[in-house]
């Protein structure tokens, strides 16, 4: 007997976990979330590692411990060279999987530090420092949030400021950051994850799915 249920019941709808290297980054993830320019369809939930350092141990303990997420990536920042801590990072994930260069599908960076997505909401400004001290007066000036240490509340208010018209003039202004390699300065691969989600692609989900549940653990 077929089923009377609705298609839109009948839907699969997919869990993705984003884990955030900080609260500002999480922050920002969630605001994009509240404003809805992600599809509806998908449940997503981010999740702030509490530092660069932390990233792996909590990826892994959320693959044992809560592996019902369709997908998890991890979103952060490069900081800046010799990006040491963030290759730290995609060589212990690749250690769970036998070496392979799985983490070219799971994380999704911003070079030097997520600030610089934030700041294309606003302008066409480039950071050349990782630095909060160095980038302050921009989100003055952009933002009108005074001498910014990332305190909580200021982060609030940054992301308060961001909505769907100066999202759609981020995206437009990151694609004039050509490359997406981590080693490059001002560059992202974050929008590939942003697109991704935009539209709820069940194939890149299904695919990035069994890459990643394939976790060797020992």
């Amino acid at each position: 007997m077929a089923s009377r249920l609705p298609l839109s019941l009948l839907k699969k709808r997919y869990s993705v976990l984003i884990i955030c290297e900080g609260q500002e980054d999480k922050e920002y993830i969630d605001r994009l979330i509240d404003i809805g320019v992600f599809d509806s369809s998908l449940e997503i939930k981010t999740l702030d590692a509490k530092g660069s350092s932390k990233i792996f141990s909590c990826f892994k303990n959320v693959l044992l411990v809560a592996p019902y997420y369709d997908l998890v990536v991890i979103f952060c920042d490069t900081e800046m060279p010799p990006y040491e801590e963030l290759k730290r990072q995609m060589n212990k994930v690749n250690s769970l999987y036998e070496g392979r260069d799985v983490s070219t599908s799971v994380f999704y960076y911003v070079n030097p530090v997520t600030m610089q997505l934030i700041l294309l909401h606003k302008g066409e400004e480039r950071l050349s420092s990782s630095h909060k001290s160095e980038y302050a007066g921009t989100i003055y000036r952009l933002f009108g949030v005074p001498s910014y240490r990332a305190h909580i509340s200021q982060v609030r208010e940054i992301t308060s400021q961001i909505n769907k018209e100066n999202y759609l003039l981020m995206k437009e202004r990151a694609k004039k950051i050509i490359s997406t390699s981590y080693s490059e300065p001002n560059s992202t691969n974050a929008l590939t994850l942003f697109n991704k989600l935009e539209k709820s692609d069940p194939k890149w989900i299904k695919e990035k799915s069994n890459l990643i549940k394939s976790i060797l653990i020992y």
